[in-house]
């Protein structure tokens, strides 16, 4: 499955591999201690800068940042890794932020002042982030003291409660779905 391997002296990532076989020879990925293969995907020299971001090319030749605990996220700078609230943000320029773990979709750049958190979510401009795996929705609207998101395998809306697990499924709008959301019954603040 691999070329070579590169053992690194770090306790949370083992080595870097290079791909035996596939589109672009030389690619490197990152093996972690646990040996899974967080499929990287740089080329070139790749070393590991502090604060888990690693230095390569990506296939255009051009010099990029790839966050290890992020994993999906590609820098063209090291960014600043800052926490607003409880929550570990990646800060790149002017007031502009990004959460850094979300595990199922990009979640966008955003102003500080469109962020909201409770102890359990997060709402980063239309999306809902879940604290306790990261996982993000895209919200469709609010109905009490829960957030009413794009379901996940079939179309319709999935409730998500206040304290951050699944409540019902609805094939249609519901009666009472609002766009604003009621603070207080949700448990949300902006952050600091």
């Amino acid at each position: 499955m691999f070329r070579q391997i590169k053992r690194l002296g770090n306790p949370k990532y083992f080595a870097l591999a290079i791909y035996a076989h596939g589109k672009y020879p030389g690619l490197t990925t990152v093996i972690d201690c646990r040996g899974y293969d967080l499929r990287m995907g740089l080329l070139g020299e790749v070393t590991l800068e502090d604060d888990d971001f690693f230095k390569g090319q990506n296939v255009r030749g051009v010099t990029v940042y790839w966050d290890a605990v992020g994993r999906c996220y590609y820098y063209q700078k090291k960014p600043d890794i800052k926490y607003i609230g409880d929550m570990e943000m990646v800060h790149v320029v002017g007031d502009s932020y990004k959460l850094r773990r979300c595990l199922n979709v990009n979640v966008p750049f955003v102003n500080r002042r469109n962020i909201m958190s409770s102890d359990d979510m997060a709402i980063v401009e239309d999306m809902l982030v879940l604290k306790k795996d990261y996982q993000a929705y895209k919200i469709l609207g609010f109905l009490g003291d829960s957030v009413l998101v794009m379901g996940d395998k079939v179309i319709g809306y999935q409730q998500i409660m206040a304290n951050g697990k699944m409540g019902k499924y609805f094939e249609l709008r519901p009666q009472g779905m609002t766009p604003v959301p009621d603070f207080q019954r949700l448990h949300l603040k902006k952050v600091e």
